[in-house]
């Protein structure tokens, strides 16, 4: 009959279905790591003591996936 599936077809289905879901997952998190930002915490003077890490934040906006770190020693 034209409207039943066959047994055979279900296993098919279910893959196909989790992999729809796993390409619109990926949709929605690839962008959020691509616009990520990695800030050099208190620019030239890395981490450090006697720093105003409160005025250095004041005019950033900070995002889930954003890191902060220092700039690396050779």
């Amino acid at each position: 009959m034209a409207g039943d599936t066959m047994a055979g077809d279900l296993p098919l289905q279910r893959l196909l279905s989790g992999f729809v879901g796993a390409i619109a997952i990926l949709a929605f998190v690839l962008p959020a790591v691509a616009m990520a930002t990695e800030f050099t915490v208190g620019h030239d003077q890395e981490w450090t003591i006697n720093f105003n890490y409160e005025a250095w934040a004041k005019d950033k906006v900070f995002h889930v996936g954003d890191e902060l770190g220092n700039v690396a020693q050779p």
